[in-house]
């Protein structure tokens, strides 16, 4: 595996892409700043800290890598980097916030198990192409592009009273064999919820 640390700030540029087996990545800093890559051969990924994105970065952890973010995701510069999840049929949870200070550009999750956003996401477009569990978001959704908010996946749960969505007019679309909609649902002409 492969680990870092910093007592104040960890930076990582973007020629920084850290490849690991299934000893996976393990990063810790009270500020993360990274454009960064992420690929583990089903290595868990394990992130604490305030993480600042300032270029695009993708973390894949093959098969069945976790990936687990104790803390919050926001970008350098409003809504340019993307962050692109992969973790085959492992989970991906983020503690914090994702966005809420630098919106991100996409937030996509191409596969995972179990999602859970326990905060509020602020991205130009949130979609989840597939998934085998429960996805589960806390906080409020904002998205502002045309391709809106578009989760596909076992169970999609909002957590009461906490979660909303709202696209901006654009699409949402929600595919899944059980969904929980949030109290507050602003939704767009021409969105979907198929169960």
């Amino acid at each position: 595996g492969m680990s870092l640390q910093a007592g104040t700030v960890l930076t990582l540029a973007e020629t920084a892409d850290m490849v690991a087996g299934v000893g996976g990545v393990t990063l810790t800093a009270p500020q993360i700043v990274t454009a960064a890559e992420i690929t583990t051969n089903s290595g868990n990924v394990n992130v604490t800290g305030a993480v600042t994105l300032t270029g695009d970065v993708s973390v894949d952890t093959g098969a069945s890598g976790s990936l687990l973010v104790t803390g919050t995701i926001d970008a350098q510069t409003a809504f340019a980097p993307s962050l692109f999840l992969s973790t085959g049929t492992g989970d991906i949870t983020v503690t914090g916030n994702v966005g809420s200070v630098g919106p991100l550009k996409a937030l996509e999750i191409s596969d995972a198990r179990h999602v859970t956003f326990g905060g509020a996401i602020t991205a130009s477009h949130l979609l989840q192409t597939s998934g085998v569990g429960t996805t589960t978001i806390v906080g409020a959704v904002n998205t502002f592009d045309v391709q809106g908010i578009q989760l596909t996946t076992q169970s999609i749960q909002f957590a009461a009273g906490t979660a909303s969505m709202d696209s901006h007019g654009q699409i949402i679309t929600l595919t899944a064999d059980a969904i929980t909609l949030p109290t507050t649902f602003t939704k767009a002409t021409g969105s979907t919820v198929t169960l």
